[in-house]
């Protein structure tokens, strides 16, 4: 609804224009102040207020004190516009979690994660959300205490992107908390790479209660003893165990093999996700390092939450190697 005089006109929206109906039914003696007041849901004296101003500006009192107006703490266009190009650019394929930080860290730029999200939905830089087919699956509830199941898997991918070669990453998740105990970069998924982890968590925390892992031939025989093997394993009607199998054995750390053939690919992959994108980010500004020295990023890598962490954590389940504590 449009109002003109001779000076401008102003433009109401349907709320201002029933508010201007009640008042102008106040002035005709129709309705009383308080009547108004309940049916606009205001308080008595704020209706006096708006009743005195409409009786002395008019039409002008109805309008909104901030109708076209900035608001301060609105964002630049060119603000925008430099968020707009590193999305496009050097941070292209981070999340808008992960970028919001890299915009504070790096350039400077201070905003909220929902003010990211705004600029990338308006710049048409937002990912199509993937709907695949729902999958049925009951959750178990995690381990109440750090160190009583450690989840340990391999993933191979292109860690590098086009700066180096594919890479096997070999890491080991607790199940209580969902972080990345250890992890260590190998060419392939192997038992050597899988004998450096289980050092580097014992050195680090202690040795876990269990292991959880795959059917890969590095934990488990994959056949039984045949006229092949030697005689004490046909009697027992099993191989001997493998190397990696006799490390658990020598350490007390009981091997859980997943009834599945996937394993724990699933939670393993969900914990490991958030960390695939902050390494392609960090490695952007880093030379590619010779795969026997440790690759270091600039800045931690962890993700700002974990989903479904037990109500509290009692204490932790590490077990010291008494040759290590000396």
């Amino acid at each position: 609804m449009k109002m003109s005089s001779m000076r401008e006109t102003i433009t109401l929206n349907t709320q201002e224009q029933k508010r201007m109906m009640v008042l102008n039914r106040i002035l005709a003696g129709q309705l009383s102040a308080a009547e108004a007041a309940s049916l606009l849901k205001l308080s008595p004296r704020q209706m006096q207020r708006i009743l005195a101003a409409y009786r002395k500006e008019g039409v002008a009192a109805v309008v909104h004190g901030n109708r076209d107006r900035k608001p301060k703490h609105t964002i630049g266009e060119e603000v925008r516009q430099q968020v707009i190009a590193l999305a496009r650019g050097p941070y292209a394929g981070c999340n808008q979690q992960h970028l919001r930080d890299l915009l504070a860290e790096r350039e400077g730029i201070v905003l909220s994660r929902a003010s990211v999200h705004r600029i990338l939905a308006g710049a048409q830089l937002l990912p199509d959300p993937k709907r695949g087919k729902p999958v049925h699956r009951r959750r178990r509830q995690r381990y109440a205490q750090e160190g009583m199941l450690v989840q340990i898997d391999g993933s191979r991918h292109q860690w590098l992107e086009d700066r180096g070669p594919w890479l096997t990453l070999i890491a080991a998740i607790d199940d209580a908390t969902g972080k990345i105990s250890a992890a260590i970069f190998r060419e392939q998924e192997d038992a050597q790479g899988y004998f450096l982890l289980v050092r580097q968590l014992v050195e680090r925390y202690g040795c876990p209660l269990a292991f959880y892992h795959d059917r890969h031939s590095i934990f488990l025989q994959s056949r039984k003893a045949t006229e092949a093997d030697s005689l004490q394993e046909q009697l027992a009607g099993s191989q001997e165990p493998t190397q990696f199998a006799r490390l658990l054995q020598e350490l007390a750390i009981t091997s859980i093999a997943a009834r599945s053939r996937a394993g724990p690919k699933g939670a393993w992959s969900d914990s490991l996700a958030p960390y695939k994108i902050g390494w392609w980010s960090n490695c952007a500004w880093q030379e590619p390092a010779p795969l026997s020295k440790p690759m270091r990023s600039s800045r931690p890598i962890c993700p700002a939450s974990m989903p479904n962490l037990p109500s509290r954590l009692l204490s932790q389940c590490w077990r010291i190697v008494p040759c290590l504590s000396q």
